[in-house]
């Protein structure tokens, strides 16, 4: 294992906004580079980029077939518990 490599491993993660994300991935789109050239860039790993390529396709898939993501599905499933479980409770306590 080379010293640059050893030292790379020691970096902290670097946190990029969903702009930044988004900038990056249009470079990379728009011919600036490999995956690889791009990531080594911005110094994040090759997968990562993959990764944010894949979420941006499949949120992109979803919206463009107008279906909600599951989280959306599940908040409201758990309000709608929520508020069920408020008036049960609300009308136990006024027995």
């Amino acid at each position: 294992m080379s010293t640059e490599l050893r030292m790379e491993a020691l970096q902290e993660p670097k946190k990029y906004t969903v702009e930044q994300k988004l900038g990056i991935l249009r470079e990379w789109g728009e011919g600036g580079g490999n995956g690889v050239e791009i990531a080594k860039r911005y110094g994040v790993h090759p997968y990562s980029l993959y990764r944010w390529k894949k979420r941006l396709e499949q949120g992109a898939r979803q919206w463009l077939q107008g279906s909600k993501p599951r989280k959306e599905l599940a908040l409201k499933r758990l309000e709608e518990e929520n508020r069920q479980l408020k008036e049960t409770l609300a009308a136990v306590t006024r027995s």
